[in-house]
């Protein structure tokens, strides 16, 4: 078969913003939903980002980003929680290796909901709560659980 290998994407950096825009407009497409914008901060920020992969990892990230904000407007909190929840341990080198069990990927997952609760509810247990429809009791449990900072 033929194998195609992708440049790496901090080769093409001058790229970065096309790809964002190309990637937002393709995924409201697919998906139906309203089109969603990046702060320009937030651009600036991958272009200058010191990315391990490919162009599939841009990708990833801002079909993540998208789906995980409600509003339409992607800033850097929500961007920085999200690349410093991929970062820590469940980076993308790890995400890639298929034998990390349904339950770790449901537990990052729930920590990657949490943490953009948190980043856009200026870390309030309260509303990032009633953002997730949860009670802050428990809410606050599932932080200690995760071995997350809280506040």
């Amino acid at each position: 078969g033929i194998t195609i290998t992708l440049p790496r994407l901090k080769d093409h950096s001058e790229d970065i913003p096309d790809l964002i825009d190309y990637f937002l407009c393709d995924y409201a497409i697919k998906n139906g939903h309203g089109f969603k914008v990046f702060d320009k901060s937030v651009i600036d920020f991958f272009t200058g980002y010191d990315w391990p992969g490919n162009v599939r990892q841009l990708l990833e990230t801002v079909e993540s980003l998208v789906a995980l904000t409600p509003s339409s407007f992607i800033s850097m909190k929500e961007a920085t929680a999200y690349l410093n929840l991929q970062n820590g341990e469940s980076g993308w080198h790890q995400r890639a290796n298929s034998s990390r069990t349904f339950q770790e990927r449901i537990r990052d997952f729930k920590r990657l909901l949490i943490t953009q609760a948190l980043a856009r509810n200026e870390n309030n247990i309260s509303a990032a709560a009633r953002e997730l429809s949860l009670d802050p009791s428990n809410l606050g449990k599932m932080i200690k659980e995760a071995g997350m900072p809280a506040g």
